[in-house]
């Protein structure tokens, strides 16, 4: 079947709106498994360990209600840059030393989403935005943006450092298979509606710029979406 421009606009734009909001129930899920699977530590660190799962027990609301909101802050500075736009990516600046080892665990955040279901989808992301081949660094559901959006609210929680922590190599461990099930999900819903994969050619480039940049709930969503069309 095939797709003409103005369907191909209006599909992509659905799936963007479709992810964004799925993304809370994403973050639902994590914390859900986070919490069901936290375990227990003997001795001297219990109290703090206990600590921390409280925490984030009543923390849940909060990340679960932000996390759609960060994850479109994100999208739209992507489409902003794709637009010719200056982004805080392409500034060169000196990495803290915290930002760094932030953006460390980030990347190993990013690591455990599963190849096949991303390769899958930077392809149809590429041919539904008219591409002739995949561009994985302009698909605005790339993994980086996901992670980043995590690491945004987990730091707009509130908690002390000693309690996020905690929370952030749990969230590891289960982050990277409920992102490829939701890649999985996407990719089902493009095929459905007559998209097809362009051929993906990997670039170093194209993973580099995969967890750049900072980000903050400014205006830049006008330039893609608003939040009412999202339902947050």
């Amino acid at each position: 079947m095939s797709v003409s421009p103005s369907d191909s606009a209006a599909i992509y734009r659905a799936c963007i709106v479709n992810a964004v909001k799925r993304s809370a129930a994403l973050m639902a899920d994590l914390v859900r498994q986070v919490r069901e699977h936290w375990g227990e530590e003997p001795g001297a660190g219990a109290q703090a360990h206990a600590a921390a799962l409280s925490s984030l027990a009543g923390s849940s609301s909060k990340l679960v209600a932000e996390y759609p909101m960060a994850l479109l802050e994100l999208v739209a500075q992507g489409a902003v840059t794709a637009q010719g736009h200056a982004s805080a990516e392409a500034r060169p600046g000196r990495v803290e030393p915290g930002e760094a080892r932030a953006r460390m665990e980030m990347v190993r955040t990013r690591q455990q989403v599963a190849e096949p279901a991303l390769t899958e989808l930077d392809g149809l992301m590429g041919a539904v935005q008219g591409f002739e081949r995949a561009q994985p660094e302009r698909n605005p559901l790339r993994p980086g943006n996901y992670v980043r959006a995590l690491y945004v609210v987990v730091a707009g929680a509130g908690v002390p450092d000693e309690v996020s922590r905690q929370w952030l190599p749990r969230m590891q461990e289960r982050f990277g298979a409920l992102l490829s099930r939701e890649y999985r999900q996407i990719s089902d819903e493009l095929r459905g509606q007559g998209i097809w994969p362009v051929h993906y050619t990997p670039t170093v480039r194209s993973r580099q710029g995969d967890l750049g940049g900072t980000t903050g709930y400014g205006d830049a969503s006008g330039a893609f979406l608003a939040p009412s069309e999202l339902g947050v």
